[in-house]
């Protein structure tokens, strides 16, 4: 991890390697401080060069894997996936990763949806304020189906099956999960520790987890 000089805000958490200029740095910083406004429990500022793509990782978003497959224009087969990611990332120097904590037991149950419902819209809040900030390139991606959070009391995905728009633009992205990023690789590389929910921690009525979204910036 490079040393920050005198003129890096500390709130920015540059994981490796290519030092961002002064103007990039105050951008991001503000990035940082408003994913914490908007209520995440942190987020970092990531180097692409430090994103890993796995399409192994994607294929968890095949069925019999995942409910939600098909289902939205934001998840597998209608996202692009690994190899697209991959492209994209090498437009891209910094990304800002973010992470919700929560109790085990409440990630596993119908109260979720109200924290990946917020994980979207401070996702999509940081990419409209990168957008502000002259990032006008900043895409937001979050966990979990957007079909699932947004329209599960609505018939179909107008986006898939009309080719119409989104109900909810303000605050639905696409599933990070779709693209194969690795975000266990990311929040080791931000000194995050990587809690999975175990069913012992349920049964127990303890344990923590996080819940991530990425937004690619600049």
């Amino acid at each position: 991890m490079e040393k920050e000089n005198e003129n890096t805000p500390s709130s920015v958490h540059r994981l490796q390697f290519r030092p961002a200029p002064q103007a990039r740095t105050a951008v991001l910083a503000e990035l940082i401080s408003s994913a914490r406004r908007l209520g995440a429990s942190d987020a970092a500022v990531v180097d692409t060069d430090a994103i890993r793509v796995d399409e192994e990782l994607a294929r968890f978003c095949l069925p019999p894997g995942c409910p939600h497959y098909g289902r939205s224009a934001g998840c597998p087969p209608y996202v692009k996936g690994p190899q697209w990611f991959r492209a994209q990332l090498k437009h891209y120097r910094f990304a800002v990763l973010v992470r919700i904590d929560a109790n085990t037991e409440v990630l596993r149950s119908e109260q979720s949806k109200s924290l990946f419902r917020q994980l979207h819209r401070i996702a999509a809040g940081i990419e409209r304020g990168a957008l502000s900030l002259e990032c006008p390139d900043a895409m937001a991606f979050a966990g979990g189906s957007c079909r699932s959070l947004f329209c599960a009391d609505q018939n179909g995905c107008p986006v898939m099956e009309k080719n119409g728009v989104c109900r909810h633009p303000e605050a639905a992205r696409p599933s990070l999960s779709g693209y194969g990023v690795d975000v266990g690789h990311l929040a080791g590389l931000a000194g995050w520790q990587m809690n999975w929910v175990r069913e012992q921690d349920i049964s127990n009525g303890g344990g923590k987890a996080s819940i991530y979204a990425l937004v690619l910036v600049v």
